[in-house]
């Protein structure tokens, strides 16, 4: 299991509710008022074990089970699912005693119009899949009436290595969250993003001076950055004058190997000459002039090991 389906399969295990935002992305007619709430995603029969990456069961004002619904993560092609999908529909409602349907999240866009398309299952019976794609996702905000921050993150976690304007959406929505898992979410979406586009969406955030978002966790991230900037800043001028020294102290060296060598008239080769100048270790270069005030040809020097 990837990281990216790993990260997916757990956060809407963490917020079932995501579940009713994607149904709806599906364009399916869900009820208002109705509660999600976890269930297991382990499906077992005499011969095989299914683990579905999760399952929701949805009830009513009244607490009613209204039905359920079985969550797959699908990143590629896999035939094999057109064969263990129905098997998740056929246990989980025969479990709950309700009706249920598989939501299918596929992130291949062939796969994903190969499971719009009923699967025949014999006997004049067919299994159709609840499928929310891309296009689905990109669709979301015109389907939903409010896009919450896990399913924010979720479009962005999916759409932002093509769109970095779904990023910067999700933003905006990371309020409602505990600032260290709105911290976790930003950074896992950046980690999805090709180096280009998340250099693109944090210039995006910082190149306007003075800029003050409304958002309080933009605020905070912003800060973080800044401070990241200078703390980086810091560091860097000061590993930089260390090696300007370290550089200084290499040149002094070697100037002294040349002036103990020229002072006791003992010539060097041009490789000899060559060899001086690459070397960039410090303590090499002190045992050359240690070397140097015995030596008797510049060999002893440079060619002892």
């Amino acid at each position: 299991m990837s990281s990216e389906h790993q990260t997916i399969a757990e956060v809407i295990r963490e917020a079932p509710a995501i579940v009713l935002a994607l149904l709806r992305a599906a364009g399916v007619d869900v009820p208002a008022g109705l509660e999600a709430t976890g269930a297991s995603g382990s499906f077992s029969i005499a011969l095989d074990d299914f683990n579905a990456d999760g399952a929701v069961v949805l009830r009513d004002e009244r607490g009613a089970v209204e039905r359920v619904v079985v969550v797959e993560v699908q990143r590629a092609r896999s035939d094999d699912k057109r064969f263990t999908l129905p098997v998740y529909q056929a246990i989980a409602r025969r479990r709950h005693r309700a009706p249920c349907e598989v939501l299918v999240l596929a992130l291949d866009d062939g796969f994903a119009n190969l499971l719009r398309h009923p699967i025949p299952l014999g006997g004049g019976s067919f299994f159709v899949a609840t499928v929310v794609g891309r296009a689905e996702l990109r669709a979301l905000p015109q389907r939903v009436a409010r896009v919450g921050p896990e399913m924010a993150f979720l479009r962005a976690l999916v759409l932002g290595p093509e769109d970095a304007s779904v990023v910067l959406e999700a933003l905006g929505t990371f309020d409602d969250l505990p600032q260290e898992r709105a911290m976790l979410y930003f950074d896992q979406i950046l980690e999805a993003l090709p180096d280009a586009l998340r250099r693109d969406v944090e210039r995006e955030l910082m190149q306007q001076q003075g800029y003050e978002p409304k958002s309080e966790f933009l605020r905070n991230f912003i800060e973080r950055r800044r401070e990241e900037g200078h703390v980086e800043g810091h560091v860097k001028g000061l590993e930089q004058g260390l090696e300007q020294g370290r550089e200084e102290g290499r040149d002094r060296l070697r100037s002294a190997i040349r002036s103990v060598l020229g002072a006791r008239e003992i010539a060097m080769t041009a490789a000899h000459e060559q060899k001086l100048v690459a070397c960039s270790d410090l303590d090499v270069l002190a045992s050359w002039v240690e070397r140097a005030a015995r030596a008797t040809s510049a060999a002893d020097v440079f060619d002892r090991a």
